[in-house]
């Protein structure tokens, strides 16, 4: 009985299975796209994209452009509209990996390599500067950095009502870059190169390590309309994207110090958005201060 009641059952869940294909076949493949406008994007604006069956994912207020959705076969025509100044694909960004090889000075060889010891000696230790981490987030109760963290917010969750940037990633990206920069001064672990600053989790980037150029630049976003003083990106993205060059520029003409990692290329060129005149590109040495491959 069982075997007759399931085969009754095949002719409609076949039907059911052909009817969503040819509905996903219909609708097309889609893709994520940032979509720059010669001036602040309006109603119009916003109409064309959705007039050409788009959805309109994040409006930025940096730069004058909408990151969107759109079906693959409008993006030719939709990148000759007059009020387009570009159409560029909404690429993934990743964590660029910090340099790790091991009493809090000694262990932070680095920090003490740059001369970072000295200015602590004169109680010179980062007080009252704001910095914004773009990264996987921070996991603000570590006892190195629970001091230090004020806030922040979270710009990779699905979920709208997720702002907490606390860092789930499995190899604590952003937890880390943080303790570089700002692990406090307290007799235990390590010491940041300003261990008195004020540190901002933004978290721009997944557990895994990855984002998007649309994640990124509403990281810069925020840390400008937050007014941060300097915002640090160990992220890297191997090409040259339009939006996220203007959103540096915007950033750096609003008085923001961007910082981001050269790239983890071997002594290669190096990649964006460090590469952009706005950035700050910082590379790695080894102990003996050679370049590290």
């Amino acid at each position: 009985m069982a075997l007759r009641e399931r085969s009754t059952d095949c002719p409609a869940l076949f039907l059911a299975v052909v009817c969503f294909h040819l509905l996903l076949s219909a609708c097309g493949p889609e893709r994520d796209v940032i979509v720059g406008f010669h001036d602040e994007p309006g109603p119009s604006e916003r109409a064309l994209v959705q007039g050409n069956g788009g959805f309109v994912s994040r409006v930025f207020h940096l730069i004058p452009a909408l990151a969107v959705r759109l079906p693959e076969e409008v993006l030719t025509d939709l990148r000759q509209h007059p009020n387009v100044a570009y159409l560029e694909e909404d690429a993934p960004v990743k964590a660029v990996a910090p340099v790790t090889d091991g009493l809090e000075m000694e262990d932070s060889w680095g920090v003490s390599r740059i001369g970072s010891n000295a200015l602590h000696d004169q109680n010179i230790k980062g007080a009252g500067v704001r910095i914004a981490v773009l990264d996987t987030g921070i996991d603000y109760n570590h006892p190195d950095l629970d001091g230090n963290f004020v806030g922040g917010d979270n710009f990779i969750s699905i979920d709208p009502d997720n702002h907490d940037p606390y860092d789930d990633s499995w190899n604590s990206h952003g937890t880390h870059v943080a303790g570089i920069i700002a692990a406090e001064q307290n007799g235990e672990g390590v010491v940041g190169v300003a261990p008195e600053a004020s540190l901002y989790a933004v978290k721009v980037l997944d557990g895994a390590g990855f984002g998007s150029i649309s994640s990124l630049i509403a990281g810069i976003e925020w840390a400008v309309a937050n007014g941060m003083d300097v915002a640090n990106m160990s992220i890297e993205v191997g090409m040259d994207f339009a939006s996220l060059e203007q959103a540096c520029a915007a950033a750096e003409n609003a008085g923001l110090l961007i910082v981001a990692a050269a790239g983890n290329t071997y002594g290669d060129e190096i990649m964006y958005p460090a590469r952009y005149d706005s950035v700050v590109a910082v590379t790695a040495t080894g102990m003996d201060d050679s370049i590290l491959s």
